[in-house]
């Protein structure tokens, strides 16, 4: 059984809130963050697992357990400099994935200059579109057909490659039916039983939110292991 991605949210503030009241929706398992006490005591009262601390020291990120999470958000966007600390801070105890709340576009190339790998800017990116994100990283153009049911790109998993789609694991493991197949030469084909399916394919996959959201796991954990 795939395991339920871990997020762990910077900053309570009211786009942090709402990320979490998203995030939590979706069924993702979160950690709320922030270095104010009464912060922190309200939001006790709405998440299970809220923490006081000053995230832009390393030790405070470890000593909460956050070197064990899948992905964090920093949305300290109006402190810039707390917030460039954070996400160096995040990136430096080794979290694979970073997303940062930038004020404007100069703050978010500093942001990317310390190693945030999504820049947020939340006049465009509303908490459950970011949600979303978070649910489905590695796969694009995500559209959803009715409510929890949805299309997505993804390339395919490393034990998928050299194998006949009839062998693959996307409906026996995934539940998600692939309905087209982009190749790297621009050229879409409907999907045949025995084709043998290549590394650089890219799969139009249809299924349940929560399947999509499986196999985005499986993507994020393939891509782990071939970094350490």
């Amino acid at each position: 059984m795939t395991a339920k991605r871990r997020i762990a949210v910077i900053g309570l503030n009211t786009f942090g809130h709402a990320l979490m009241h998203s995030l939590t929706e979706h069924g993702l398992d979160c950690l709320g963050l922030d270095s104010s006490r009464d912060v922190v005591q309200v939001m006790a009262t709405e998440f299970p697992s809220v923490m006081e601390i000053d995230a832009t020291y390393e030790d405070a990120l470890i000593a909460a357990g956050v070197k064990e999470y899948d992905l964090a958000v920093v949305t300290l966007g109006t402190d810039i400099a707390a917030s460039v600390l954070a996400t160096l801070a995040v990136k430096n105890i080794g979290v694979p994935k970073v997303a940062a709340k930038a004020r404007d576009n100069q703050h978010a190339e500093v942001l990317r200059r310390v190693g945030a790998d999504i820049i947020i800017f939340p006049e465009r990116d509303s908490a459950d579109r970011l949600a979303q994100m978070m649910l489905f990283i590695g796969m694009q153009d995500v559209q959803a057909i009715t409510h929890g049911f949805s299309l997505a790109k993804a390339p395919p998993l490393p034990e998928m490659v050299g194998v006949p789609l009839r062998q693959s694991v996307l409906r026996s493991r995934f539940s998600l039916n692939l309905v087209l197949i982009k190749h790297a030469d621009g050229a879409k084909t409907v999907p045949d039983a025995d084709y043998i399916l290549k590394a650089d394919d890219m799969l139009y996959l249809v299924g349940w939110d929560k399947s999509l959201g499986h196999y985005s796991n499986a993507l994020s954990a393939k891509k782990g292991h071939g970094h350490s």
